[in-house]
């Protein structure tokens, strides 16, 4: 019975070093217009010291900040640039670029 408990206790140990620890998952989306249209550019995971990314072609980047990252991603286009949370409800107040 005590081991029961034992791995009871541990598997609540590691449920929440998981939550505690895991990295934020957002998009890199760029949108043009006036709203009229969207893509997603990159798919990014951001820790507490960096982010890295997957751009939609496959390249890799790492990065010190999303604002960084939305800045490459934004840069020679015509469009504007936002990272969007996964799991986040959206706001109707975000500007349409970051």
């Amino acid at each position: 019975m005590a081991s029961v408990v034992w791995i009871n206790s541990y598997e609540k140990f590691v449920a929440e070093l998981v939550a505690q620890e895991r990295p934020g998952l957002f998009a890199v989306l760029r949108e043009y217009g006036e709203r009229d249209d969207a893509e997603i550019a990159a798919w990014g995971l951001a820790w507490p010291d960096h982010v890295e990314v997957v751009l939609s072609g496959g390249a890799r980047l790492r990065s010190s900040s999303t604002e960084r990252v939305a800045s490459l991603v934004g840069r020679g286009r015509n469009c504007g640039v936002r990272i969007v949370w996964v799991g986040e409800e959206p706001r109707g107040d975000q500007s349409a670029e970051e």
